[in-house]
Parts: structure tokens; sequence; C-alpha cells
């Protein structure tokens, strides 16, 4: 599909949805605007807690996950 023809598809499916929380979130990942996405509490909490599990070494290689999830699909 060449860009103009991608660019056509784009405008007349965005011409189409009427969802305004939908379209502002599309705004958003096309516009310039340079603001800084913000994290709710809810969030803030969650990244400080895996930031903490990091220090204490709780994790697992990506290697180990990819082994652990090859034997779940396994079974």
């Amino acid at each position: 599909m060449s860009t103009i023809e991608l660019k056509d598809k784009i405008q007349k499916r965005l011409a189409e949805i009427e969802d305004e929380s939908f379209l502002k979130e599309i705004y958003g990942l096309i516009s310039d605007d340079e603001t800084p996405y913000e994290f709710s509490a809810e969030q803030e909490i969650r990244i400080e807690q895996a930031l903490e599990e990091i220090r204490q070494g709780k994790v697992i290689s990506n290697d180990d996950v990819k082994r652990d999830a090859e034997e779940w699909l396994r079974k």
C-alpha cells in the first residue's frame, strides 16, 4: 500500500469515528505536543514497587521467561 493510499484510508476511517476520547488519544499520538505522559497515583505506586523489586534482585531474565512460556505452552 502506498503512502497516499494509507493516508486516504486513515482519513476515511477517522471521519467515521464518533468517540471523542478515542479521537483525543489518536491526536495525542500524532501531535507535536511534547507534554510528558502523566501517570496516575496507582501507576506511580506500581512503578515504585517494581523499581524496589529490581533493587532487591527480584528479576527474571528474558531467556528464563521465554523458556518458561515454551514449557507452559507444551503442556
